[in-house]
Parts: structure tokens; sequence; C-alpha cells
């Protein structure tokens, strides 16, 4: 067996808030991982309250 990195790739899933992204997201995630690939999940909703802790936006505004 090779301990040569394999060729990464990224899978990008766009769409319209509620449109069932992140749930795409989490199923693929599951069935690449099944299948032995490391999966790593970035989530603009989890990403966005990092950097800004108390935004000065309301999730509305957001949407």
């Amino acid at each position: 067996m090779s301990d040569a990195p394999s060729p990464g790739f990224a899978l990008w899933l766009t769409g319209l808030p509620s449109a069932g992204k992140s749930t795409l997201a989490r199923a693929v995630a599951a069935r690449l991982a099944d299948a032995g690939v490391h999966v790593q999940i970035l989530d603009s909703d989890e990403l966005r309250t990092r950097p800004i802790r108390q935004p000065t936006y309301s999730a509305d505004e957001r949407d």
C-alpha cells in the first residue's frame, strides 16, 4: 500500500435557504466516509458564527 496522498476534491452545494443543502451534504458525507474517504463539511451557517460572535444583523436580515 502506498503512503502517497491521494488527490483531494471539493464538492460545493449551493441553493436557496432551506433547500436541503445541509441535509444532502451530510448524506453524501456519510456515503463517502463509508467508502473510506476522509470528509470535512464546511457549513456557512456554522462558520458564520465564528469570526463574528455577535453579528449586527438578524437571521431574517441575513436571509
